[in-house]
């Protein structure tokens, strides 16, 4: 311990520094110049008494041969030393939080993981020769400001990337997959941050790329290819929008047959049953900051007909029909909100009713959504609003008779229960024109 000075050399060439029962202290108040060992347990601290605010710094850590746990705190991970600069586990996995008060200036190399729990944050950027490579990453990194060098892990993305501001190009992120729960999150300061570097997810030789240059499914922020394609997670500019190609069923505003809803068990709270539900998600992860977040409008589709005249009762318009629906946004990083039917007065699920056309639209209070951006840098409420709705399901189409197929069952029903096919509001010749080009008569 330096608690008022520097510390140039803690090494164990051969051996190890600490163990998994014994975790030591390497403090100093200016500087921390060299760790060196086959394995490392230790909390590495030069910051103490306050800390030098012009040096600070931790030059070079390295376990050669097996993990490194515990912490490092900085100001910078930077320096000049007789050997290369930098945080260095070639062997193993980094089992340590990393707290730098300024920036990240030298090299992190892991060809382990960075575990789920431990989180490495810096306040300012990363720059110079502060690139990151990793095996894997299920915990967090966190860099307030942009990044300025590249972030590469060649396998699995299940946690977090974290960029306050900006990708800018040509600095990018590369990751092998992007599993479920894992979320790369742009602009998490909510300010003027942008992506323009491009985000790289896949093996060699299929590689997805994303940024703003390319054609969809790929151009950023708004990209169209499903979650799915990246191994299950999701790349988010905030305020994150909705991604209506993801969404189950999806966004269809210019119609499509689409007769099928996820099926999901609900929670305990809401009855615990499986039903038939709306999947809406989007493209990072989303919280419910006071209930009821979604106006949910209902119209009919096709309209039975009494004699020559509509029947009693029916419309084309938008109606109003929240109340008939649960909604469920879980929160705690999901990027999803799901919406069914209420159950019936006997506690039974209720289908969708497959003659209505449904739009959901978010719910304001001053301006400020209910549905908020989560997990991002900002520290005060309300926190970044949700954007891209309305979220528009149009089941039907030209399938009237739901058998998946446009034919001439379809202009059959339509003569018995004409039906707004082409979404005008109105139900005229134009549906039954449109009806018969589709089917090919």
């Amino acid at each position: 311990m330096a608690a008022n000075g520097a510390i140039d050399f803690v090494q164990a060439p051969n051996g190890a520094i600490g163990s998994s029962t014994s975790t030591v202290n390497i403090w100093a108040k200016t500087a921390i110049q060299r760790v060196d060992a086959r394995q490392i347990w230790a909390n590495i601290d030069a910051r103490r008494n306050g800390g030098d605010p012009a040096n600070s710094q931790v030059w070079r850590v390295s376990a050669t041969n097996g993990d490194f746990t515990g912490s490092i705190n900085a100001r910078r991970l930077d320096g000049s030393t007789n050997a290369t600069p930098g945080l260095f586990v070639p062997n193993g996995n980094l089992n340590a939080d990393i707290t730098l008060t300024d920036a990240l200036r030298r090299p992190i190399s892991v060809s382990g993981s960075l575990p789920n729990g431990r989180v490495i944050s810096m306040v300012r950027s990363i720059g110079d020769n502060g690139i990151m490579n990793f095996g894997s990453v299920a915990g967090r990194i966190e860099v307030t400001q942009s990044i300025n060098r590249s972030i590469t892990v060649a396998g699995a993305l299940t946690g977090q990337i974290v960029i306050g501001e900006s990708i800018p190009n040509p600095y990018g992120i590369t990751v092998g997959s992007i599993g479920g729960t894992g979320q790369i999150i742009v602009n998490a300061t909510n300010t003027t941050g942008t992506w323009t570097g491009p985000v790289t997810v896949g093996p060699s030789g299929s590689q997805i790329v994303l940024d703003d240059g390319a054609s969809q499914p790929y151009q950023a922020p708004y990209y169209a290819a499903l979650s799915s394609t990246l191994g299950g997670g999701s790349v988010g500019l905030v305020p994150y929008g909705l991604h209506k190609e993801d969404c189950e069923p999806s966004h269809a505003p210019d119609g499509g047959p689409n007769l099928y809803w996820a099926s999901k068990t609900w929670p305990q709270s809401f009855g615990g049953q499986t039903r038939e539900t709306f999947v809406i998600k989007h493209y990072g992860p989303v919280f419910a900051a006071s209930s009821g977040p979604y106006l949910i409008e209902r119209r009919k589709f096709a309209i039975a007909m009494c004699g020559s005249e509509p029947c009693a009762g029916q419309d084309l318009v938008w109606v109003d029909r929240t109340t008939m629906f649960d909604v469920y946004a879980p929160g705690s990083g999901s990027r999803e909100v799901w919406v069914a039917m209420k159950n019936d007065g006997q506690g039974n699920p209720v289908e969708v009713d497959k003659n209505h056309a449904y739009r959901f639209s978010l719910v304001a209070d001053s301006g400020v959504t209910r549905l908020q951006s989560d997990q991002t840098l900002v520290t005060t409420t309300p926190k970044p609003t949700v954007v891209g709705y309305p979220y528009e399901v149009k089941p039907l189409f030209f399938d009237l008779n739901q058998n998946l197929v446009a034919d001439l069952g379809d202009i059959e029903m339509w003569m018995e229960e004409p039906a707004d096919v082409d979404y005008s509001g109105q139900i005229d010749t134009e549906d039954l024109i449109r009806l018969i080009e589709v089917v090919g008569m």
